[in-house]
């Protein structure tokens, strides 16, 4: 019997979306919102915009919007990632060990800020929970030379420099 894999990962392109082993047919290779970034976007230039005039109330309230949205996002997507989970006989969910992402990479002010905003740990806790209620077993895998190694047939790769 063959255990199918479901990797999730977060980039900074993009909220949380999912690389998928053994797919279905019909099935998308990846769920992914752009609108989450859209409304990333849109947040922070209002928030600068806010504190340049001093006003704080409406500065904390747009806070409070952009996390109860980026929750809600957590929260579709992840649910999105162990309902396919379960479409597997043996499914693990597997979590790629990315800690120490943030210090390691430094591509500018825009890129840092929406790396820095993206809730890798959170997303991570959200689908940990989701897959136990669901008895969906979860996995932590080591990060290193991940990119290269194709998640359908093994075969390793390099990428063009």
């Amino acid at each position: 019997m063959m255990t199918a894999w479901v990797l999730t990962s977060v980039t900074s392109h993009s909220p949380p979306s999912t690389a998928r082993r053994c797919r279905p047919k019909g099935h998308s290779s990846s769920t992914t919102d752009s609108s989450s970034r859209n409304a990333n976007a849109s947040y922070h230039t209002l928030t600068t915009r806010c504190q340049e005039h001093g006003k704080t109330s409406i500065h904390h309230r747009l806070d409070d919007n952009e996390g109860r949205f980026t929750e809600w996002v957590l929260h579709r997507l992840s649910r999105a990632v162990v309902k396919f989970a379960e479409q597997f006989s043996t499914p693990v969910i597997a979590f790629e060990d990315i800690s120490g992402i943030r210090e390691e990479i430094n591509y500018g002010t825009y890129m840092n800020r929406r790396l820095y905003k993206l809730l890798f740990n959170k997303f991570e806790k959200f689908v940990s929970y989701k897959a136990t209620w669901r008895e969906v077993p979860t996995d932590t895998v080591d990060a290193y030379d991940n990119s290269q190694t194709c998640s359908c047939c093994g075969e390793h790769g390099y990428r063009h420099q």
